[in-house]
């Protein structure tokens, strides 16, 4: 019984060795590691001359942290400006597809944009401009000339500074003066729709600055600051010229000169004469709005005024000098383009002997 036992437990053994060793033993292998197309495409493109060796323009992308590209965000932005405009790598040499390129540049702006360990720029609190800042502004908008000491109040200084954020706040005076002084710099740069007819005399003696000298080769005249209010059509009168008696002003060269923010606007030369044939004035004038005359303007008295007449195919001229006395003379230049039916005033002015 014993031994029948035995030769049982034995058999089963056997039974189960035998069936264990027809087992097939199941092994797990580590699947192939997947291969970066990023690395793969600057291995197989970039890596030639830009490696640590070579440093071909003094760039090395050998040895960048893929995983890390905000640790060289600087290389890293060189290089896709490159990329997007093809210019690296450069023509002649093998170039990735379009579609690498693409998925290159879009998969390193991605992870440089995201980077949030990126500089922080200083916080700037909303202020306003300071009153030089603000009189600059307004000359480069709209042009008009403000003096911002005589509408704007004095701004706050900090250490010696009087453009600091946090200084320039905004109070309600503040507002309330730049806002009047808004009002006055958009009248004078939109000026008044119907404007009334006005004067304004500059004299010699209240306008000239002796620190302003008028250009060289003049002699007498006035140099002055007007603002225009608006665009429109404005008459300049030109008084006391003082140009000694009538008889040497008559006989001389003259030259008048007009000049607008530095420009010439108008030039006029004139030389008078008399013809002792005909016994006629004879006058010899150019000036920068006219024509060059074929023949001098010719004139006679009539009473106290001299009037002289010139013709060109442009059209006619009419020059008056009507005398008040003996220092005191009124002169007027016309034109007509309709052959004499109608004269329009060009200039007028009043002389006077000192």
């Amino acid at each position: 019984m014993g031994a029948l036992l035995f030769l049982t437990m034995l058999l089963i053994s056997s039974g189960f060795l035998q069936t264990r060793a027809q087992t097939p033993v199941r092994t797990q292998t580590a699947p192939a590691a997947a291969t970066d197309p990023h690395r793969e495409m600057l291995s197989t493109y970039c890596i030639t001359c830009h490696s640590t060796r070579a440093k071909i323009g003094g760039l090395t992308l050998e040895g960048l942290d893929l995983q890390n590209p905000a640790a060289n965000a600087e290389i890293w932005e060189k290089a896709l400006r490159k990329l997007r405009g093809r210019l690296m790598p450069p023509p002649g040499n093998p170039q990735p597809s379009q579609k690498d390129i693409d998925a290159f540049v879009a998969w390193m702006e991605t992870s440089l944009d995201s980077n949030t360990k990126g500089p922080k720029a200083g916080y700037v609190s909303i202020h306003r401009m300071n009153r030089t800042e603000y009189a600059a502004s307004v000359k480069a908008l709209v042009g008009v000339d403000v003096k911002e000491k005589d509408i704007l109040p004095q701004d706050i200084q900090v250490g010696g500074f009087d453009n600091v954020a946090d200084a320039l706040r905004v109070s309600p005076s503040f507002l309330d003066q730049y806002i009047t002084a808004a009002r006055q710099i958009a009248k004078v740069a939109v000026g008044i729709p119907n404007p009334p007819v006005s004067n304004v005399t500059h004299s010699v003696a209240a306008s000239q600055d002796g620190e302003l000298p008028l250009p060289p080769g003049t002699r007498g005249g006035i140099r002055f600051q007007h603002n225009f209010p608006a665009d429109g059509e404005y008459r300049i009168s030109v008084l006391d010229l003082g140009l000694n008696l009538y008889t040497t002003s008559l006989e001389n060269e003259s030259t008048l000169i007009i000049m607008i923010d530095g420009k010439v606007v108008f030039r006029g030369h004139g030389v008078f004469g008399y013809d002792t044939q005909s016994n006629e004035y004879c006058w010899y004038w150019i000036d920068s709005m006219g024509f060059v005359p074929a023949a001098p303007s010719r004139g006679k008295w009539e009473g106290d005024t001299l009037t002289f007449y010139s013709k060109s195919p442009q059209g006619q001229g009419r020059y008056t000098y009507r005398f008040e006395g003996d220092r005191t003379y009124h002169f007027r230049l016309e034109n007509s383009f309709d052959g004499g039916k109608t004269f329009t005033l060009m200039m007028e002015g009043t002389y006077r002997k000192k």
